[in-house]
């Protein structure tokens, strides 16, 4: 049995199994590594309250719109190129960190000189230079999470991950302690991410030593061809999840944005389980379109999307009937108003979800430039009803603005993506809104406010429930893992006999 879980946890032996491995990995690396520093974040916001946590908030997301500089989507082209051609591997590699290190001298100039003019809140320039270096760090570890995604050993993200997010709550408990303030926060934050950075770097030290010698510039050129368009992807994106911090700050208080930044945060955390299940695919979907394989492409796309739906349709559900006795649970009983702006945030997670599976679809078939086009048009749209609505309604106003703009955004998409590729995914979902609607609403609100279970509790019944029922239905994403789960235990039983 040892063995067996060895072989499915280490090695990647079938596309299947390599997916499922991955996801699993990935899942304990982001879940564990997050909730470390989610409890740690959730601490903070006590010590600081809200107004001194929206300081900090304001910081990190007028910073991190400026990472759309660092980043430029270089990651994700080489992962692509990487996985159609891995013969150039290397050459790809060296290139990119190149770009990679031109794009982060740039973007930590505007972080330390250019960031701070953007802001009305004093005090705040020195905490935008150690939030440069979180940036920097940040920048090098992404490249190191491209390489294990091509070589598809998502158990070292994993373990990066999960050591970078131990660093930031040590150093921050260090700094709370120490100092309570915004700035020793970030500062810890910092030297957290330099540990995952430096990390990264051991672990790919033979790659890194092929830096120079791989050097080939003739594949400068195609590289940035392909990364402008996914910069400006990156840039669209990154204004549109940022800008709404930014315009709060001009027209309403820091108390408020920490309120949204609150309910923003566990939005954030959600989000990471369709990034979970895009990297796990990319590597497999990106070499199936390279071969032109449509019927396996197909069945690939159905069931990610699928899966994603299932996911996110009982958490948009849940959350709207629980979000204000989960915020009070989370962060305490001042943050308990930000409930409208989490119920409203929500709704996005049925749009952000498949978003991260169409997206890659997209990129593989190398159409990037519609999805800068795409992104763009989503961006100006969330600028154009923030101007609108945020001066008036304040945070629920710019959360109503994101939701419009992305299904401006992935409306267009999911249309390129069926012209490319015609997959099915709706017949799937009414069984699955009777389930979100029976369990997750329903048997939530019941268990919530007229049983009075804690709301740990109720979201674990729910949860049951939820796929209680599908798997009375006989869903395929239930039967899919069935299916994983049960080769996996005749190959144990095989083992064990045989030994």
């Amino acid at each position: 049995m040892l063995a067996r879980l060895k072989q499915f946890f280490l090695r990647n032996t079938s596309p299947k199994q390599t997916i499922a491995k991955n996801v699993a990995w990935l899942t304990l690396g982001e879940i564990f590594g997050r909730l470390i520093r989610m409890l740690f974040v959730i601490y903070v916001a006590r010590i600081l309250g809200a107004e001194g946590y929206g300081v900090f908030s304001y910081v990190l997301g007028l910073a991190g719109f400026f990472t759309m500089f660092s980043s430029a989507g270089v990651s994700s082209v080489f992962l692509r190129n990487a996985s159609q051609t891995p013969k150039s591997r290397y050459e790809f590699f060296s290139v990119t960190f190149f770009i990679q290190l031109v794009l982060l001298i740039l973007t930590i100039a505007l972080v330390i000189f250019v960031a701070p003019l953007f802001s009305h809140i004093v005090g705040v320039r020195l905490l935008f230079v150690f939030a440069s270096f979180l940036i920097a760090f940040d920048g090098f570890r992404g490249l190191a999470f491209a390489v294990f995604r091509f070589s598809e050993r998502m158990e070292l993200e994993a373990l990066t991950a999960v050591v970078t997010n131990l660093a930031i709550t040590g150093f921050g408990f260090l700094a709370i302690f120490l100092a309570p303030n915004p700035l020793s926060l970030i500062m810890a934050y910092a030297a957290g991410a330099g540990v995952g950075a430096l990390i990264g770097t051991l672990l790919l030290k033979n790659w890194f030593a092929r830096i120079f010698r791989c050097f080939q510039k003739d594949l400068i050129r195609p590289i940035l061809l392909t990364t402008s368009a996914m910069f400006l992807t990156t840039v669209f994106g990154r204004f549109m999840f940022h800008i709404d911090m930014i315009m709060l700050g001009w027209w309403r208080s820091a108390e408020e944005i920490g309120l949204y930044a609150a309910a923003q945060r566990i939005v954030f955390l959600l989000i990471v389980l369709p990034d979970i299940l895009a990297v796990s695919v990319f590597p497999l979907l990106s070499r199936l379109v390279k071969l032109g394989d449509s019927d396996r492409v197909e069945r690939l796309m159905e069931r990610s999307v699928i899966l994603l739906f299932s996911i996110s349709l009982p958490l948009v559900v849940g959350g709207i009937v629980l979000a204000r006795p989960l915020l009070i649970f989370v962060y305490g009983q001042g943050f308990a108003s930000s409930s409208l702006f989490l119920q409203l945030l929500l709704f996005s997670l049925l749009l952000l979800f498949p978003s991260r599976i169409i997206l890659n679809f997209i990129f593989v078939h190398n159409k990037q430039r519609i999805i800068a086009t795409s992104a763009g048009v989503g961006a100006f749209g969330n600028v154009v009803l923030n101007v609108f609505l945020i001066p008036a309604y304040g945070a629920a106003g710019s959360a109503i603005g994101t939701f419009f703009s992305l299904l401006i955004n992935q409306g267009f998409l999911w249309y390129v993506a069926k012209r490319l590729q015609p997959f099915r995914t709706f017949r799937y979902l009414p069984r699955i809104f009777i389930a979100s609607l029976l369990g997750p609403g329903i048997l939530a609100y019941v268990l919530y406010y007229f049983a009075g279970l804690h709301v740990l509790m109720v979201i674990l019944l729910s949860a049951l429930f939820y796929f209680a029922f599908l798997y009375i239905l006989r869903d395929p994403v239930i039967t899919e893992f069935q299916s994983i789960f049960r080769r996996f235990l005749s190959s144990s039983h095989s083992n064990t006999q045989s030994s």
